[in-house]
């Protein structure tokens, strides 16, 4: 398994197919004129000796392996902001991507990064897409959880481009109130009125219902001491009527 690392590089294909198959690692920054193919045993280095790995193929790039991603600044003119590879048309045959993260990198909902870009079309998808997966350097990846307090990372694919895109954001404040939609001080008093409201309406139903009750048992209470006293006073007209 090679290790070709470009610094600021052309290459030209010369083959019949003027195809580049690599089979080993590849990353830095250059161009190849040609084609190339990324094997199934391939890897895409996300850093070179010096920066991240950029990498412009003129015709087609075609990818089974394993490509590595870093993404260091939102300023996508700075040489060393994400890993790319760029190329005339793209076809992704599974394979997989792992994404790395700069930990001091400030994420804003909406964020945006074309990884895999293609001039005229993109075909295909990765197998698995991972987040600061265990091959990620340390020192500079940031880890799962810290990247889900702040943003929510997704990949995402379109005609031209594969991408990460970030979404749910809070900014990296750890204010949680400020991320909730619509904003907590609109969700508080609703809250509120939904729960006086639920306390008026059961609440007062079963006050009524236990009033009504109580009022039928007196009712019953005073039917039977009715009934008791009619009982008494006929007991004693029978007494009175059989002593004469």
């Amino acid at each position: 398994n090679s290790v070709f690392t470009l610094s600021s590089s052309s290459v030209r294909v010369t083959n019949e197919e003027e195809v580049f198959s690599n089979e080993g690692s590849i990353g830095g920054t250059g161009n190849f004129e040609g084609s190339m193919n990324l094997e199934q045993s391939g890897v895409f280095m996300a850093n070179g000796e010096l920066s991240t790995s950029r990498v412009n193929v003129e015709d087609q790039f075609t990818s089974s392996g394993t490509m590595y991603f870093m993404i260091n600044s939102r300023n996508l003119n700075e040489p060393d902001s994400i890993s790319q590879v760029t190329a005339g048309g793209v076809s992704l045959q599974g394979g997989r991507a792992c994404v790395c993260f700069n930990p001091g990198l400030p994420l804003v909902d909406g964020d945006r990064f074309d990884l895999v870009d293609a001039h005229s079309r993109l075909e295909g998808r990765f197998d698995t897409v991972e987040f600061d997966c265990v091959e990620c350097p340390r020192r500079n990846a940031k880890s799962l959880e810290g990247t889900r307090a702040e943003c929510e990372p997704t990949a995402d694919y379109s005609s031209t481009s594969f991408s990460v895109l970030f979404e749910a954001c809070d900014g990296g404040s750890g204010n949680y109130l400020d991320s909730i939609t619509p904003a907590w001080y609109i969700i508080f008093p609703v809250a509120l009125a939904i729960v006086f409201l639920v306390v008026v309406v059961f609440g007062g139903g079963l006050a009524l219902e236990n009033r009504i009750r109580r009022k039928k048992a007196q009712q019953r209470l005073n039917l039977r001491t009715k009934q008791r006293k009619e009982k008494f006073l006929q007991g004693l007209q029978g007494s009175e009527s059989s002593l004469i």
